[in-house]
């Protein structure tokens, strides 16, 4: 394996292949690109296929994701979880693929095992997603997200449905970005920014693992996992403007008072 760097270095095989970035995503063990053209390249450990082409093989230089290239596709954002990934094109399609044990690609026609994954991007032809274009992705461990442009979040994974499933909120609210995280054990939790029916400020809304202690309160004496979405009190009267998960840990960007 190379050798690891302490400091930031110039990626030379980027700057060699003549592209500008876009957006970066990381997961545990590799890295989706996003360049400023609409194009994927994908680098790190392939096991299960995260990589996207065709093979379980390590990938040190970051490379295109052809099948993504041939289909002439445009692609906006990418979301790389543990070992599946995730990408969003320009008219609001998903694409997903790498490891779907927990069936956190999205597909509700597939056989889910443990040997269960997808080597290319695929389409998720669900029908939660007909008549609304997503503008949003995410994905952590073995669960994936979305939001859509009329502001709906659709959940799917592990101790989910293994298809796009609506979380409800209170009429009139409008969910404008969701972040997904967990703990070193593995218990997921997920995030949605969402705007009042009165235009109301931006409020935090969590759900999920209470004992992963990333949840922002105190939770002891409630269930220890609440699938239903409750506002994160202690920043109910600021306006949330991000927020941004990793493995343990939690940061909220607000406006300042």
């Amino acid at each position: 394996h190379p050798i690891p760097y302490h400091t930031y270095r110039l990626l030379t095989s980027l700057k060699e292949y003549g592209v500008k970035i876009a957006t970066v995503s990381c997961g545990s063990e590799h890295t989706l690109i996003v360049t400023d053209d609409g194009e994927v390249l994908s680098c790190g450990v392939g096991e299960y296929g995260r990589l996207g082409g065709g093979s379980s093989e390590d990938t040190y230089v970051p490379s295109p994701l052809d099948s993504l290239v041939s289909s002439e596709v445009t692609i906006t954002q990418a979301a790389a979880g543990t070992n599946h990934s995730m990408a969003l094109s320009q008219d609001g399609h998903v694409y997903s693929w790498g490891r779907n044990d927990a069936g956190q690609l999205g597909f509700a026609d597939t056989y889910i095992d443990i040997y269960s994954m997808e080597e290319f991007p695929r389409k998720i032809d669900s029908e939660a997603f007909d008549d609304e274009k997503v503008i949003q992705i995410a994905a952590c461990s073995c669960r994936s997200a979305a939001v859509t442009e009329k502001g709906t979040l659709y959940v799917w994974g592990r101790k989910q449905n293994h298809y796009p499933t609506k979380v409800d909120f209170e009429d009139g609210y409008i969910v404008k970005s969701v972040e997904m995280g967990r703990d070193d054990s593995d218990r997921h939790v997920c995030f949605a920014i969402v705007d009042g029916p009165n235009g109301e400020e931006s409020l935090l809304y969590k759900f999920g693992h209470f004992k992963s202690n990333m949840l922002g309160e105190d939770e002891n004496n409630g269930p220890t996992n609440n699938p239903v979405p409750s506002v994160i009190s202690s920043l109910n009267s600021r306006n949330v403007v991000s927020i941004s998960a990793g493995i343990g840990h939690v940061v909220a960007v607000v406006k300042a008072v």
